[in-house]
Order: C-alpha cells, then structure tokens, then sequence
C-alpha cells in the first residue's frame, strides 16, 4: 500500500497524520519512503486512520505467501511412516489447498 497516496487521498497532511499517531512528521515521512518499517501498533492506527482493512496492509505479502505454500503443496510426499499423524496430516494438508482457493483475493481493497 502506497502510504502517500491513501494519506492524499484522506486529504491529511503528515503533520495531521503524526499528530494522530502520536509521532514525529520526520516518523511518518521515513515510512511513506519506505526507509523505516510500520510496527503493528502503526499498522492498526493507520488501518483507522486511512479506513482501510488491516489486511489490505499486507496484501501483496499474503499473495506471495500464499502462492510459496501453493507451489509447495504438489511436492510434499505421499506418505508418511507415523499413521497416527497421518490423519491430522491430511486434514492439514486439505484445509490449507482449501483456504487457498477460497481466499484468492480476499485481502485485496
């Protein structure tokens, strides 16, 4: 998410959004350049600030987290020796390919 632009788009100025946060304006303008990541305390107030999910946040993360787990799915093997965990296993293994496919594209605003 580009910080600038959702701040523009609020029509707040980094003096109004440091004032809200709490923080220096020199604070909010080394995270719009990206030079100091957001903490999740940041995060949280900037989802409120900029009426945002937090999860829009983190969208494209998501989308390459799921896309390494998907890609890692076909290469796990079959079997396993431990039937006991097998079972959980499965049920694991199901769930997350189901979550996949039913999340593709949740998280993006």
């Amino acid at each position: 998410m580009d910080l600038r632009l959702a701040r523009k788009i609020a029509g707040l100025t980094q003096d109004d959004c440091a004032t809200l946060m709490n923080r220096s304006r020199k604070y909010i303008l080394r995270l719009e350049k990206g030079a100091r990541h957001p903490s999740l305390d940041d995060l949280l107030m900037l989802s409120v600030i900029y009426n945002r999910t937090f999860e829009a946040f983190f969208a494209e993360r998501l989308a390459s987290a799921r896309a390494t787990v998907r890609a890692g799915l076909p290469q796990l093997p079959d079997k396993v020796s431990d039937q006991v965990n097998f079972q959980k296993r499965r049920y694991t293994l199901e769930r997350i390919e189901d979550d996949l496919l039913n999340e593709a594209g949740t998280y993006d605003d």
